[in-house]
């Protein structure tokens, strides 16, 4: 097998819909690190992004 692209969408998908502002109003959104695990896996087995 040869996995040139990995597609996601994130919003809703890796977070768990949380929404953060911080001191100046920026808009944060929190990322579960299980699923970034998969990221670095994927990085690992020679996926580029």
């Amino acid at each position: 097998m040869n996995i040139k692209h990995i597609v996601i969408d994130v919003d809703g998908t890796l977070t768990d819909s949380g929404v953060y502002y911080d001191n100046h109003g920026n808009e944060l959104k929190k990322f579960s690190t299980k699923d970034a695990a998969g990221f670095f896996i994927a990085h690992a087995a020679g996926i580029k992004w």
